[in-house]
């Protein structure tokens, strides 16, 4: 229900709250049924795998895995899909169009009969025309199959992997491996993805009072427009969304019982879900004279006059387009307990780049994903270098025979974890403090980069993080060419520290008291995790926005938690 305020509402107060208060409502909207369904799905899997051990220096191991992952199922018949093989032009049903009633009052004209009605129906079905489920069928029905898509009876993913002993002593290893894993696509049964038509509908009725609201806009097709559909492509036999995972590396221990491991390790991620609208309005639709309201000069028609297929709105479609990519050079060292001293460092040098970060994302409805979404992911970050320790300090006590300085000195142990790492790309967005219409498309249009944005370390402030003159507003009818994730976020400097004591309180060595400190962020380090990326520019080309470049947000401060406990 809504009792907002609109002039064309023949009971409208002029006031919102007193529209409420005399149950005069501007809309009311309900769906013809709620989301029930009963999912269900199975799988099978099975492999074969070999180890040989070739001679003393090289053992391999090889095997191949075979999957059968049957998509998710609605035995409710909730599901419904869009086939375009389906849709009939001429099946679809006719808009209200803007136009005046002969008192120049703007009303929704039938484009067939002249008929006229209130204005809120302009770009809504006209009651009684046309397929409100153009193109539209429902999963499990009508010789449709269950699951939307079919799968390969099987699909196999071999995997292999070596170890080398380089100098035949041991001590220097090469190691190698190759595996493809196959992953059942999760969540196509969703919030989205049912209730579309013919499965359920949203009637609205407007202009109308609580007292009789029951009886009004829900006669067939009344108070209906497009809906915006999300759905899963039912393209046959889909192909399964994978990852195939490989490294290469090489371990050599070194002295004071440490081990060195440097390898370089990758993922290739296939087929992953995405989401694409294929129902658009042409470029730049709205920019156009022609798309023109000829009610409101200077406006253009509603998106649902303008889409390719007509009657429906935005159809949203999942599909295994999408893919991914990582690599790394993985360094580290470990050195196991020794004369009371742990210690390891592992250092990461990486590169995430994909076209959707998840798999309900957006990609570019008019341009190919590469040449438009493709970049840092949200989690890639360039460097991570990861230390942890753990230090026994000496029992100088026990050493010395002396209670009294053991009292003090002995069974204290500090260890802790400290991380360092680059910030996660972020995307500059801009806005006019003039609301105007920058593409004129369905998808919006990005900043224009006109130079570098970065700044040398010398030069940020906390107000000034990157060059914020290295962008520009997007002029009329462009998309814009940033591309995505070319800023990055504040990186991390944390340190993690306890330390801990045991206390000797007469019930044996395996029976003492711990007291232990932690804190985290020992330093309290001010961390920033976010800027402010949002540039605001004024009919001049100005930028507005005093803060576009500031940190915005930070990670908590030092916090210190203490544990007593009894080990027994």
């Amino acid at each position: 229900l809504s009792f907002t305020v609109d002039r064309n509402n023949p009971f409208n107060t002029g006031h919102s709250y007193a529209n409420a208060l005399q149950g005069n409502f501007n809309t009311y909207n309900e769906s013809t049924q709620g989301a029930n369904f009963h999912a269900k799905y199975w799988s099978v899997e099975f492999f074969v795998q070999d180890n040989w051990r070739v001679n003393r220096r090289l053992t391999l191991d090889y095997g191949l895995r075979f999957y059968h992952l049957n998509p998710q199922i609605d035995e409710n018949f909730s599901i419904s899909t869009f086939r375009a093989q389906d849709y009939n032009p001429a099946k679809a049903s006719r808009l209200y169009r803007p136009g005046f009633d002969a008192s120049r009052n703007r009303v929704a004209v039938d484009p067939a009969t002249g008929a006229t009605t209130f204005a809120a129906l302009i770009g809504q079905y006209v009651p009684g025309t046309g397929d409100l489920a153009n193109g539209m069928s429902v999963a499990g029905k009508d010789g449709n199959p269950w699951g939307v898509f079919g799968i390969p009876v099987l699909t196999p993913a071999p995997r292999f992997g070596f170890a080398y002993d380089l100098l035949g002593n041991s001590r220097t290893v090469l190691r190698g491996g190759l595996g493809v894993f196959i992953d059942r696509v999760r969540q196509l049964i969703n919030a989205n993805t049912l209730n579309n038509p013919p499965v359920a509908y949203s009637p609205t009725a407007y202009y109308g009072n609580l007292a009789t609201f029951t009886q009004t806009g829900t006669q067939a097709g009344a108070g209906l427009g497009p809906s915006n559909i999300t759905y899963t492509f039912p393209a046959g036999t889909a192909p399964q969304s994978s990852i195939m995972s490989y490294s290469l590396g090489i371990q050599h221990a070194l002295p004071s019982k440490m081990v060195l491991d440097v390898s370089w390790v990758a993922n290739l991620s296939r087929h992953l879900l995405q989401a694409r609208n294929i129902n658009p309005i042409p470029i730049g639709a709205r920019l156009n004279p022609a798309n023109q309201d000829p009610t409101q000069p200077g406006r253009p028609l509603p998106d649902n006059f303008l889409r390719p297929f007509a009657g429906i709105g935005d159809l949203i479609t999942y599909e295994f387009a999408s893919a991914a990519n990582y690599n790394s050079l993985q360094a580290q060292v470990q050195r196991r307990m020794s004369k009371g001293l742990r210690f390891g460092a592992a250092f990461t040098w990486s590169k995430s780049l994909g076209v959707a970060n998840t798999y309900a994302e957006q990609v570019s409805p008019y341009f190919a994903p590469r040449q438009r979404n493709y970049g840092p992911l949200n989690f890639d970050r360039t460097f991570i270098l990861a230390l942890n320790y753990t230090y026994d300090f000496p029992n100088l006590g026990a050493i010395l025979h002396n209670r009294f300085i053991g009292a003090i000195t002995d069974r204290w142990i500090v260890s802790g974890v400290s991380t360092f790492a680059t910030g996660g790309p972020i995307t500059p967005t801009f806005t006019t403090t003039a609301a105007s219409e920058i593409s004129g498309s369905t998808e919006a249009a990005r900043i224009t980069v006109v130079g570098d944005p970065y700044l040398p370390k010398n030069e940020r402030t906390f107000f000034r993080n990157f060059a914020t003159e290295a962008f520009a507003p997007t002029p009329v009818g462009g998309f814009g060419n940033a591309g995505i994730g070319i800023l990055r976020k504040p990186g991390l400097n944390n340190w993690d520290i306890a330390v801990s004591r045991a206390f000797n309180i007469g019930l044996g060595e395996a029976r003492p008291l711990l007291l232990r400190a932690e804190s985290y962020n020992t330093f309290n380090h001010t961390q920033f995790t976010n800027m402010n990326v949002a540039a605001r520019f004024d009919n001049t080309g100005a930028q507005t926005n005093l803060n576009f470049g500031a940190f915005t947000t930070a990670r908590d401060g030092r916090v210190v938690s203490f544990s007593l406990r009894l080990r027994f």
